[in-house]
């Protein structure tokens, strides 16, 4: 019995790998840069800290709304009570400004 090898595999660990599906289509290796060349680390690392600080951006305010439903208790009547996360977004943003928000980013950016 002689074992044939899959073109697919061969072509996948010589360049360093990438997912390979049915037909020998292979998706872009972001592991490994993706090919011969490859991609400079520098665009990687600057492409990594733009996604983490996008993304930190577009989701501190629902940071901010899930520490204001952990301290909810009910018990201190200046604190809003809030029923959904919309409702709290709102809420926020028309008594405390919609900077309120965003309390807090800058510790969050650096770290």
């Amino acid at each position: 019995d002689e074992t044939v090898e899959d073109d697919r595999t061969q072509h996948s660990a010589r360049d360093g790998g990438g997912l390979m599906v049915d037909g020998g289509l292979r998706i872009a290796s972001t592991i490994n840069g993706g090919g011969e060349k490859g991609t400079k680390l520098w665009v990687r690392t600057v492409g990594g800290l733009l996604g983490g600080f996008v993304s930190s951006i577009i989701m501190h305010p629902l940071d901010v709304v899930n520490t204001r439903f952990q301290v909810q208790d009910g018990k201190v009547s200046h604190i809003p009570k809030y029923r959904s996360t919309p409702h709290a977004l709102v809420t926020i943003a028309r008594v405390e400004g919609v900077r309120s928000l965003y309390s807090g980013l800058m510790p969050n950016l650096i770290g």
